[in-house]
């Protein structure tokens, strides 16, 4: 098995320098991200409504976080190197998203101008999956406003390694190393109060949508014949999609001023076009944290194959 060389572990706990997010936070670019999953909440538009409530004024959707910080794909020269860019895992070309946590710290204002810190946490030891074989990297992403404030962090884990041949993705596509179903049990939750069930028809026009409301281009969410020569079914939702649908679900069950602390998801198989996305979840406790009133929400996300994402929220709710 091949070791890390000390230039690669030496990346762990370094932070990048910080980095202005290419656009000021917006109301275009908020909208779109409410448009991908249909999410009607006034708070984020409608300045009355919003002031009228503990929130004060409009603000951007807490998952929004990480999309303020992709980078644009044009004109090259503004891009920034990221941590992960200079890791140079050696023959490992392609990267899917395993984990991810979001802390909401503050509400992001429109307006406001965020700086990104990125940092490796921690680099795993070389394993093979039914993907390929490559190694699990943590990354943390902290984003500042122009008042030098945390706003909000995120957590990354990414499995980047080299894919098999083609021949060999389509054949053990759906299954694991071990030839077992890579679909999970749903996790076991102490149910205080089921919560209602939400939907979204996973069309290719949403996956479209998904691509240009998170700003994420890789292959994989827009690209059949790269997904499929990389061991996928088809093309698959990404992980932003993923936690828009989490964040209006938060607000659809605790109302519009329901503030998104959390956000935690475990993706265990892919979400593919031509499915319905469903969430399964129950309010698992409630707690009072200093002058918070929190609710700590447990669930999973399921598809027509079965379930394939984990999701734990912490959301702020008025007593």
């Amino acid at each position: 098995m091949p070791q890390l060389m000390d230039e690669q572990t030496a990346l762990v706990g370094k932070e990048s320098p910080a980095r202005p997010a290419p656009y000021a936070v917006n109301h275009a670019m908020a909208r779109f991200w409410c448009e991908m999953v249909e999410d009607p909440n006034p708070i984020y538009f409608d300045e009355d409504y919003a002031r009228s409530t503990w929130l004060e004024a409009p603000f951007a959707p807490p998952a929004m976080l990480f999309t303020w910080g992709m980078q644009p794909v044009w004109p090259e020269e503004v891009r920034h190197e990221s941590m992960i860019a200079r890791l140079s895992l050696p023959g490992c070309t392609t990267t899917l998203a395993v984990n991810a946590t979001q802390e909401y710290l503050l509400p992001i204002r429109y307006g406001d101008i965020l700086t990104v810190t990125n940092q490796i946490a921690s680099i795993g030891e070389e394993k093979t999956t039914r993907l390929g074989t490559g190694h699990f990297v943590t990354t943390l992403d902290t984003f500042r406003n122009q008042h030098n404030e945390a706003a909000g962090r995120h957590s990354f884990t990414l499995f980047i390694y080299r894919p098999p041949l083609a021949d060999t993705a389509a054949a053990t596509s759906g299954r694991t190393t071990g030839g077992a179903s890579r679909q999970p049990e749903a996790p076991a939750t102490s149910r205080v109060e089921t919560l209602p069930a939400l939907s979204l028809p996973l069309t290719l026009r949403r996956a479209i949508q998904a691509v240009a409301g998170t700003r994420d281009y890789y292959p994989f969410h827009h690209d059949e014949q790269f997904a499929r020569e990389n061991g996928a079914e088809g093309i698959f939702f990404n992980t932003m999609f993923l936690q828009a649908f989490g964040g209006r679900c938060a607000t659809d069950w605790f109302g519009n001023d329901a503030f998104l602390r959390r956000l935690e998801i475990a993706m265990r198989a892919s979400n593919y076009v031509g499915r319905t996305l469903t969430v399964d979840a129950a309010v698992a406790n409630v707690r009072q944290e200093d002058d918070r009133r929190l609710v700590d929400v447990e669930g999973t996300l399921l598809t027509e194959d079965g379930p394939t994402t984990g999701v734990k929220w912490v959301i702020e709710v008025q007593a």
